[in-house]
């Protein structure tokens, strides 16, 4: 029945034979053997069974009945070894080959247990010097390979663990929990993990079930302890963080991030930095920092916290939001172009919205550079391979084109006199600190707003629509056309199209006036021509008005005629020079 894995009915049958026997001590010592070997085999029949507590009571009974059974004491230590009772195995063994020295079986079943125990307490020792990796490799290449006790199972869920593979530890805890639902501390660790996770809550409540199953186990009332002390901390620093996002509350920040460093750097490493809630607390820190206008430490932080945990999407956003703030929005613009490639990342909108920002900030820093780099050649100020970045440039580029004030020579001193913002030895107000980098170059721009290259694109705009204007009207009165001046609204229409933009090329090939004043004096001397030389008034203009009005070729119906459709457009009146000079006002 063993054999064939019919377990309940081979332990009913081994314990049916004891029965024969009912008092086992007053056999004879020929029977003494055959009930001890009765006793060993229905000990293995409830190890096999998982009944490990069973095992050990039948072996120790048949040790009592026949001392120098070598098979009885190889099974009870099997079976406290699957109950991780090292110490009680290895003293069963050192008493057994004291007992049977010939016995080699004993003697390599007890250097076995010796090299367990030496590889459990060689992980304990590299957990205590945080060396997670050292503790990985002994557990991989010694302790799994001797046994997978349930000690050494919940030991290696916290190695693996500590290397922040949070998955295969909690799968340890489950194999252990599956023979022993109130293994308390299977709970303990599987609750630790849950907590590490970034799942504090969980994790609490696990630890509470853990000791409610034995509530005499100190060392899950500790853990419990620590991880409540853990969670507390981290409630309050976010608290203090959220309050001080205003910026009149630096301090508050600053607190916030020491609060979170004191996790972070606790010397017993009860967080290791593999897990995710490492990861959590730099994402905390780093956007605190971030509030407060660290940018570099922001930065650092984020980039470690991503690091820990790839799929941290808070500290993604943080990282980019510090490197626009540093100035290097295209780095912000590549990072995150590579986070939406990932699995996690490709329909995350927070992630989209970002990278839109950072791809928004790229072009304007790019727009400013190649603008400073158009003024310094326009103006001559940049010398062969200058750093248009540097600040020494800009403040060159502005000193050269400063004129020389009286007195400038005088070096001003930084003290100021009593109750006024001027130079103590100068009396004159004080020269404004010097900006660099970026923020020079947008103040630059804006003051340059009105700069020469920009208003001699201006007036060729004017001019080319002004002459656009003058031809087309001129055009339109001389075929007697009715339907009026061409406006700015019309020539920009057709600068829209493609005929429009030919014809706008071609009138521009012309020789056009060259500034406003040119203009004026053309339309005074188109107005005395059409006059007979005399000076136009309010008057002849209106007259003028209606008589191209009169004059307008073509039969005009009367205005109740049937179908409007068909009812010609009353003709617009000739631009004035008053309306010529509205019009380029506007413009």
């Amino acid at each position: 029945r063993f054999n064939k894995g019919d377990l309940p009915e081979a332990k009913n049958l081994y314990t049916q034979a004891l029965n024969i026997f009912p008092d086992h001590q007053s056999v004879s010592s020929e029977d003494k053997q055959l009930v001890a070997t009765l006793f060993c085999n229905r000990g293995a029949t409830s190890f096999r069974d998982k009944d490990h507590e069973a095992c050990i009571n039948d072996c120790e009974s048949a040790i009592q009945l026949a001392p120098e059974y070598a098979k009885a004491y190889t099974r009870k230590w099997r079976a406290l070894v699957a109950l991780g009772r090292m110490q009680s195995a290895r003293s069963l063994l050192e008493s057994a080959v004291h007992r049977m020295p010939g016995e080699k079986s004993l003697q390599e079943d007890l250097n076995k247990t010796m090299q367990i125990m030496d590889a459990q307490e060689n992980i304990k020792r590299e957990l205590l010097e945080k060396n997670y990796t050292g503790a990985k490799d002994i557990l991989d290449n010694q302790l799994l390979v001797l046994t997978e006790n349930p000690e050494a199972l919940l030991l290696a869920a916290e190695v693996e663990a500590s290397n922040g593979l949070m998955e295969m530890g909690l799968e340890r805890c489950e194999t252990v929990l599956k023979t022993n639902q109130n293994h308390v501390k299977a709970l303990q660790m599987k609750g630790y993990i849950t907590f590490l996770t970034g799942l504090m809550d969980s994790g609490i409540s696990i630890l509470r079930e853990a000791i409610r199953n034995e509530s005499e186990s100190q060392e899950a009332s500790d853990m419990l302890k620590r991880c409540r002390g853990v969670h507390k901390e981290y409630m309050e620093g976010r608290l203090v963080a959220s309050n001080g996002r205003a910026e009149s509350a630096k301090q508050q920040l600053q607190k916030a991030m020491e609060m979170f460093s004191a996790i972070l750097e606790d010397e017993s490493g009860f967080v290791p930095r593999k897990t995710p809630l490492y990861s959590l607390f730099l994402t905390e820190r780093a956007e605190a920092a971030l509030y407060a206008h660290f940018y570099p430490s922001a930065l650092a932080d984020a980039r470690e916290a991503i690091e820990t945990k790839e799929d941290n999407l808070r500290a993604w956003i943080v990282k980019a939001h510090s490197f626009i703030a540093l100035g290097r929005a295209r780095e912000a613009r590549d990072e995150l172009k590579l986070a939406r490639r990932t699995t996690w990342g490709q329909n995350n909108d927070q992630l989209k919205e970002a990278y839109s920002k950072a791809d928004f900030e790229a072009r304007v820093n790019e727009a400013d550079q190649e603008l400073r780099t158009m003024i310094a050649e326009s103006r001559g100020a940049r010398s062969p391979g200058e750093d248009l970045s540097s600040p020494a440039s800009h403040d060159v580029s502005r000193s050269a084109h400063r004129p020389r004030r009286r007195g400038s020579d005088i070096t001003m001193s930084s003290t100021k006199t009593e109750g006024s913002g001027r130079s103590s030895n100068s009396n004159r107000p004080r020269r404004r600190k010097s900006l660099s980098g970026i923020e020079q170059a947008r103040s630059d721009s804006r003051r340059r707003s009105n700069m020469s290259i920009t208003n001699l694109i201006v007036q060729q705009d004017r001019e080319q629509m002004l002459g656009e204007i003058r031809k087309q009207n001129l055009q339109r009165s001389n075929s007697g056309k009715v339907n009026g001046p061409v406006g700015r609204n019309d020539v920009m229409r057709q600068i829209r199209t493609k005929s429009g933009t030919k014809e706008l090329k071609k009138s521009s090939s012309k020789k056009l006036p060259k500034n406003r004043g040119d203009v004026l004096k053309a339309i005074r001397s188109r107005n005395k021509e059409e006059d007979g030389g005399q000076r136009s008034n309010r008057k002849t203009k209106a007259r003028r008005r209606h008589s191209s009005v009169s004059q307008s070729p073509g039969p005009i119906e009367s205005s109740d005629s049937s179908d409007p459709k068909q009812r010609p457009r009353r003709p617009r009146p000739m631009m004035s020079e008053a309306d010529i000079r509205r019009r380029m006002s506007a413009i």
